[in-house]
């Protein structure tokens, strides 16, 4: 777990709060517990702004969500999320000594569909199936 003395030279550092520095910081863990996840890690594409915040840019951005596209459909089964990610938030914890509650955990799934006119009258579901939101008290 990231002690106060670093969540304070980090927030000094970017110009943030210390909350956003440690929600931040939560985010990573649960972004590794996902991707080291039997299932999830290689059936989830992770995706949006804090895809591109902890990918390509260090400070651009600080979001509350992780936003993903799942590609296996069984995955958005609601008993299948609170299973999978008991399982994460225990890896999390053994891994970084960080306690997070499934009542902090939610979950919204998103499907959008266009319809459009082509030569051959296709449908194009435009997808982003599901947004794992985290929120942080």
């Amino acid at each position: 777990m990231i002690d106060r003395q670093e969540v304070m030279d980090f927030s000094r550092e970017f110009g943030l709060t210390a909350n956003v520095v440690e929600k931040d910081y939560v985010l990573g863990w649960l972004l590794a517990g996902i991707s080291s996840h039997p299932e999830l890690g290689s059936s989830w594409v992770f995706k949006g702004g804090t895809c591109l915040k902890k990918c390509y840019f260090e400070t651009y951005r600080f979001s509350e969500d992780l936003d993903f596209t799942v590609i296996r459909l069984e995955h958005q089964d609601r008993g299948f999320l609170i299973n999978a990610f008991k399982e994460i938030v225990n890896w999390v914890y053994d891994a970084a000594g960080i306690e997070i509650t499934h009542e902090l955990i939610s979950f919204e799934i998103l499907r959008i569909l266009v319809n459009f006119t082509t030569d051959s009258a296709a449908k194009l579901p435009l997808c982003k199936p599901f947004i794992f939101l985290l929120s942080m008290i």
